[in-house]
């Protein structure tokens, strides 16, 4: 990717880094639905209620 972040390739840019957070890969994942990753966090009790509330924090915090 010539020395550019996977946030670089999908316009993530949070609180200006240009990093993905853990919170961003959770929502990645759980945004996949039916995969083996959104199976397993739904395992750990993971749940739309959950993602929305994720969503929110990271948004604020991209905000700032």
């Amino acid at each position: 990717m010539d020395g550019c972040s996977v946030a670089d390739s999908c316009g993530c840019h949070a609180a200006g880094q240009k990093e993905l957070s853990t919170s961003m890969l959770v929502l990645g994942i759980w945004a996949q639905k039916g995969s083996d990753g959104q199976k397993v966090l739904a395992a750990l009790g993971f749940d739309d209620d959950k993602a929305s509330e994720l969503a929110a924090s990271v948004s604020s915090l991209v905000q700032h």
